[in-house]
């Protein structure tokens, strides 16, 4: 038996099609995509990160059930609470999740040379330009995404380690 040279698979094959798909940034829609891939996989990130505390959730909820049904809580005030107003667009700028898109999207757009086509422009633009032009997303802000998102982690941090610390509940 002699041995074989491994081969590479053809480049016909449908992972590697979709990838090269995804990977193509001819036109805007095309970094849309990509763009919108990137979301995506923080957003699943995020969401699984956050299925650790669905044990909590469902006890908060027990409660509310419990304390709606003595009187306590009145249902419209409590589902109100829940709605994030439209005058909360501060929200936006504190939400990791924002910093992250924005730091991913800098980070590997921000300084592409290479043009695109844009529906309604003559002129094709750069992808830096696009970016900064279409998503308001300064390339120079990659050093205050970096500290903005490890400040974020520290004081995530700090607050569960002072809540732990201080926050008992334990009755003895």
């Amino acid at each position: 038996m002699g041995s074989r040279e491994p081969t590479a698979p053809p480049l016909d094959t449908p992972l590697l099609v979709e990838i090269e798909r995804l990977i193509k940034r001819e036109t805007s829609s095309d970094l849309t995509t990509i763009i919108g891939a990137m979301y995506t996989a923080v957003l699943f990130v995020g969401i699984n990160n956050c299925s650790t505390v669905q044990a909590i959730v469902a006890v908060r909820r027990t409660v509310f059930i419990r304390e709606r049904a003595a009187g306590m809580y009145s249902a419209l005030p409590y589902a109100m609470a829940q709605r994030i107003p439209k005058w909360w667009i501060w929200y936006y700028w504190i939400c990791p999740v924002a910093w992250t898109m924005y730091g991913c999207i800098v980070s590997q757009y921000g300084d592409v040379e290479d043009t695109i086509k844009v529906p309604g422009m003559s002129i094709d633009p750069k992808i830096k330009d696009y970016i900064i032009d279409y998503f308001r997303y300064n390339p120079n802000f990659m050093a205050l995404v970096a500290t903005l998102l490890v400040g974020f982690v520290v004081f995530y941090a700090f607050v569960y380690s002072y809540s732990i610390k201080t926050l008992n509940f334990q009755r003895r």
